[in-house]
């Protein structure tokens, strides 16, 4: 804390831009252009409910899932939970283990409230029950109450991390730290996992594709464009899929045609670096540039001709940043997770800041 306080002293006091953006959401009136009454943000509902604590509590885990996508409406949280369970009922559970975990220590840490009810501190706990449900399926994890605790433990820390790293970055490198605290806990939960002898974590191997492939088929490269989208939630399911990109349409219809638009630069991407066609079905080589495609076309930048032309090269950057990535985590059988998304967005970030300064900066964008 003593540490906190100097930087304060030093300089103007910058508010971490987790809260920044949450208190520019506090303001914003919810639209009436939106064709049904549960689209957009829902700030209306922030309000209402305030003075509801389990209704409070509730509406921020959900808005916690929904902000893995930066989707930033409850309707949308609760949609994406039924679109996990569809595809893997053990994995959802731990979904929401995560998300309650860490928006829960949020509160006990006393963290700005308005933060906390838009999801700000729910969504890295919600990538680590995601993140550790779906690896400990593919070993010893799925109905195992040690892999439950370990999320406990994981989701928790990510809400420090994210309180500290998040003024951290924004004082002293002006960016989000989106999902870094996820990536922090979850590579140390994997190094533990995998190279240090214990019995209790098993990681096994990844199941093999149910169909493998030999040839471009439009049938599959369609299903891969839409399952890229589905990947951002541990989903590969094409049903599980479909249902996230209506759950993303609901907060954002331009953030979900902004994410269709990054997994098929992805997708394309992939075909043209020869790519394993399994591995590009699965929409493996979606998730990371759709999602920075949403953040540079979409949410933090207002959408227009140069911020979705931007979007676009972030998208492919992010392709290729997550080729690069592959070839030093494979052989340490260690997944990228969303390492190229975080990379890519970054650059863009830098670049934007010190070349276009036009661009400028908004509140999470929400209305089509």
């Amino acid at each position: 804390m003593s540490q906190t306080s100097e930087i304060y002293q030093d300089k103007p006091q910058p508010l971490p831009l987790h809260e920044l953006l949450s208190r520019l959401l506090k303001s914003e009136k919810t639209s009436h252009r939106h064709p049904l009454p549960i689209m957009g943000t829902l700030q209306d509902l922030n309000q209402a409910w305030e003075r509801r604590p389990l209704l409070d509590f509730i509406n921020a885990s959900l808005r916690g899932i929904g902000q893995v996508g930066f989707a930033n409406n409850p309707i949308t949280g609760l949609l994406i939970t039924l679109a996990v369970f569809i595809q893997s009922p053990w994995v959802a559970l731990m979904l929401v283990v995560g998300v309650v975990v860490a928006t829960w220590t949020a509160y006990l840490m006393g963290l700005d409230r308005p933060s906390i009810r838009n999801g700000i501190f729910g969504l890295n706990g919600a990538l680590v029950g995601l993140a550790l449900g779906t690896f400990g399926t593919w070993g010893n994890g799925t109905g195992n109450l040690l892999w439950v605790l370990a999320v406990i433990i994981c989701a928790a820390l990510s809400t420090v991390l994210m309180q500290y790293i998040g003024l951290w970055m924004a004082v002293y490198l002006g960016l989000p730290s989106m999902g870094v605290p996820f990536h922090i806990v979850t590579y140390s939960f994997l190094v533990i996992a995998l190279y240090v002898p214990q019995p209790f974590f098993e990681l096994g191997t990844p199941p093999p594709f149910p169909n493998p492939a030999e040839s471009l088929d439009g049938v599959s490269v369609l299903s891969g464009l839409i399952t890229g989208i589905g990947q951002i939630f541990f989903s590969g399911s094409l049903v599980s899929a479909l249902l996230i990109i209506i759950a993303l349409a609901l907060c954002s219809p331009m953030g979900a045609l902004v994410a269709v638009l990054g997994s098929v630069i992805g997708l394309v991407t992939g075909i043209v670096l020869g790519v394993n066609l399994n591995v590009l079905y699965a929409g493996l080589w979606g998730y990371n540039s759709a999602l920075t495609a949403i953040a540079i076309g979409g949410i933090f930048y207002a959408p227009n001709r140069r911020s979705l032309l931007f979007a676009s090269g972030g998208a492919f950057g992010a392709a290729l940043i997550g080729r690069l990535l592959s070839l030093v985590m494979t052989p340490l059988k260690l997944p990228i997770l969303a390492m190229s998304f975080h990379l890519g967005t970054y650059a863009c970030f830098v670049i934007l800041q010190r070349s276009l300064s036009s661009l400028v900066p908004v509140a999470p964008y929400s209305i089509a």
